[in-house]
């Protein structure tokens, strides 16, 4: 199932104002229900996956990894959100063995207040 808009951008903008900054977006998955956890996937609530890093991060390479959770894998309505508790290196790799956050990846700037 494709990341529904709605979703994804109250998801952005709760992540935006808590952090008070600006943040750049790399990506927000489809609903999925696992999570990663010291390079072992395990089971979790159905919930979007939001990395973004702010401007401090990004001269740092670093990015986080929050979550947005759902009602259920097909009922997009954001019931949790839980912004990430970890900054992790641009160079972390996903459970496909690929950079989360690679060189040159296309993002999109969020501000703080803003949509």
């Amino acid at each position: 199932m494709a990341a529904d808009p709605n979703a994804t951008t109250v998801l952005v903008r709760y992540v935006a104002n808590i952090m008070l900054c600006f943040l750049e977006v790399s990506k927000a998955e489809d609903v999925h229900p696992t999570t990663t956890k010291g390079g072992v996937v395990i089971k979790d609530d159905p919930h979007i996956t939001l990395c973004s890093k702010n401007s401090i991060q990004k001269q740092e390479n670093t990015h986080e990894a929050s979550h947005g959770y759902t009602r259920t894998l097909t009922d997009w309505t954001l019931v949790r959100p839980s912004p990430s508790k970890f900054v992790k290196p641009d160079d972390t790799k996903d459970s496909n063995g690929k950079p989360i956050w690679p060189s040159g990846l296309k993002t999109e700037t969020i501000v703080h207040g803003g949509g």
